[in-house]
């Protein structure tokens, strides 16, 4: 594979990127991939990219052009099965791609990618846990995960494990930039991006974004100071929709992060010049901000192990 090259326009995650290059030019996958790293941090894009440049039948991969590609696109590869459900993956996700993987039409490798693996339920975790324990042929698995800690630590333990931390603000200022030539634009997006390119395109191409998120920390704040009946009523109203508990606990942890720098840089003159999405966050003790963050956190795990919703937001806000 001397004459291969690469075609991967991703923001950051250079030393991920390399690696995983490497292994398709040497032609040393490993049988098991865990992404694990925070929501629109860019886990799914270096996956596709990643098995898209496997199955590629061109010398720039990915060529975007090849049947291979094409089809990936299209989710209609014979060889690659792409598992991206918001809600519970379940046995019969497992068995489908038990069966594709099980047909003997492969050339190449057969590529499973499995997103919000933490979704699993315990009988798809043990199906696919068996797969690991006993890998056949050329096949790959690629799970991604906002919480490795929700996943069986068996499944863990055969995964070779990629963290995706934060890329830098500069990175992300940068290619703002090349995509809306506007500078202002590309350093206010950039501070209020947590290091995260997805969360950045959004804000760029969405920017009521961040009044919607000012609205749910307002939310946040009367909450805090609200009924223990207010609190319990407002859980009811929300705790139907995942993906909007996942948007305001996400914005929860954002309002507390800014509100603990805001408070370090009070003592901190080298931080001075740093942003934070909410500028103006009320104030708490830096150790009362620091037991919020962790029951956000736990109430995120709580969730991703398909606790109660309700439950586990009652739990939270009560503490409040």
């Amino acid at each position: 594979m001397a004459n291969i090259k690469f075609n991967w326009p991703i923001w950051g995650h250079k030393r991920i990127i390399k690696s995983l290059q490497n292994s398709i030019l040497n032609d040393k996958l490993t049988h098991a991939y865990l992404f694990s790293g925070p929501p629109q941090i860019g886990k799914m894009t270096v996956a596709r990219y990643f098995l898209k440049s496997i199955q590629c039948q061109g010398n720039m991969r990915p060529c975007q052009k090849c049947e291979s590609c094409l089809s990936i696109e299209r989710n209609t590869h014979l060889d690659t099965v792409i598992i991206d459900h918001e809600n519970s993956i379940k046995i019969e996700d497992m068995r489908e791609l038990q069966h594709k993987f099980s047909l003997k039409h492969q050339v190449g490798y057969k590529i499973a990618l499995i997103n919000n693996a933490e979704n699993m339920t315990e009988e798809a975790a043990n199906s696919i846990l068996k797969f690991l324990e006993e890998p056949k042929g050329k096949a790959v698995i690629i799970l991604i995960t906002e919480a490795k800690q929700a996943l069986l630590p068996t499944i863990i333990s055969r995964c070779q494990i990629i963290k995706f931390l934060p890329v830098p603000i500069d990175i992300i200022k940068k290619e703002l930039y090349n995509l809306s030539k506007d500078k202002q634009k590309a350093s206010e997006i950039s501070s209020l991006s947590l290091g995260r390119p997805g969360l950045a395109r959004a804000l760029l191409e969405s920017p009521e974004i961040i009044k919607k998120q000012q609205k749910l920390v307002s939310q946040l704040e009367r909450l805090y100071s609200a009924r223990l009946l207010d609190r319990v009523n407002f859980v009811a109203k929300v705790a139907k929709d995942k993906a909007l508990i996942s948007e305001i606990l996400d914005t929860w942890l954002a309002y507390f992060r800014d509100s603990l720098l805001a408070l370090l840089r009070q003592g901190d003159l080298s931080m001075r010049q740093s942003k934070e999405r909410f500028p103006k966050p009320k104030k708490y003790s830096k150790k009362e901000i620091l037991r919020l963050i962790k029951q956000i956190y736990q109430t995120k795990l709580l969730l991703s192990w398909n606790v109660n919703p309700r439950l586990a937001l009652e739990n939270l806000v009560i503490s409040f």
